[in-house]
């Protein structure tokens, strides 16, 4: 079993054919290390030279090189291991879907090879692997129940929604409206019903809860666009400063560096004048609370401060997580 995930949200090799090519080989090599002599002869015959000269450094693989392996592995034409592929999230590859495809469909030609993809219903993807019913599961469907289940627990917790389903009886047709545009995006889900929820918090009627939804992309990337066009203009240098400041650091930060940003923003030698102080529980808990207001206001949830940590809104990462 070989397994490879697309993200457009990650670097640029979780969402390109190197990435893809990278992760199956490895898994391949991995489970069956005799098909490594077949696959890349040179590279074999050159590794016990790099022995003899305790060296480690290699050529990095080319694309060509990569694609040329997982070719001679699908035309061996005795091949005694089958693999399955699981490939998630070819919507998100970044480079030619047509080409992708005739990648993978020609993976499929092999008889030891089968292929399990997810993806969004494009067009380019149902044409290419859609045409057998039987081979396909629509996963949206499947999930649709939960989902539904999900928006009504979610609103239903909040006091104002109860006052609504004792004025109209159409409140349920806001329940069906966010499960069906959901499309099985469980993420998409989480957003739009935390912005419903703020709209309930103002005393939304039923019709402004509707226009607050009709409003909203449904699709994840124009929808985070959405939420950055919706920060106050007076934010931007902050918000833009805290984004690049997440995804460069790579993993979660304190919420402590976001507290003496703001303080360096305003006095540039803060850092050298300020005595350093141990938090007392108090003021730790009171400055993670200035920190999470503030990230509220500038990143409309794309930053939450998660214990006492810094993170990116699951999946929402500018460049892996």
């Amino acid at each position: 079993m070989a397994s490879h995930y697309f993200w457009y949200a990650g670097s640029d090799i979780q969402r390109s054919q190197e990435g893809l090519l990278r992760s199956l080989l490895c898994d391949i090599f991995q489970q069956a290390p005799e098909l490594i002599p077949i696959a890349c002869p040179e590279r074999w015959e050159k590794s016990d030279t790099l022995i003899d000269r305790q060296e480690t450094d290699t050529a990095p693989w080319t694309l060509a090189e990569l694609q040329e392996a997982i070719d001679v592995i699908a035309q061996q034409p005795e091949l005694k291991v089958n693999f399955c592929f699981f490939i998630d999230g070819l919507d998100e590859f970044s480079g030619q879907h047509l080409h992708i495809c005739t990648s993978l469909l020609k993976l499929c030609a092999s008889d030891n090879i089968k292929l399990c993809l997810s993806s969004r219903p494009w067009n380019i993807f149902e044409e290419s692997f859609g045409r057998v019913p039987e081979q396909k599961i629509y996963i949206h469907e499947l999930t649709k129940e939960d989902i539904r289940k999900y928006v009504e627990n979610i609103l239903c917790s909040h006091p104002r929604w109860q006052t609504l389903l004792l004025e109209s009886k159409k409140s349920a047709a806001l329940v069906n409206e966010v499960t069906v545009r959901a499309q099985g995006v469980f993420l998409w889900v989480f957003l739009v019903t935390r912005l419903l929820r703020d709209g309930l918090t103002n005393c939304d009627t039923l019709g402004d809860l509707h226009r607050r939804l009709d409003l909203l992309p449904s699709d994840l990337e124009p929808f985070f666009r959405h939420m950055m066009d919706s920060v106050e203009p007076f934010y931007h240098e902050k918000m833009s400063e805290m984004l690049q400041m997440a995804v460069k650091a790579g993993k979660p930060l304190p919420f402590s560096v976001c507290y003496f940003h703001d303080q360096e923003y305003e006095d540039s030698s803060y850092a050298l004048t300020e005595p350093i102080t141990l938090w007392e529980p108090e003021m730790f808990n009171k400055i993670r609370n200035i920190v999470m207001r503030r990230l509220s206001a500038r990143c409309m949830g794309l930053l939450e401060v998660n214990g006492g940590k810094i993170e990116f809104l699951h999946r929402t990462r500018m460049s892996p997580g």
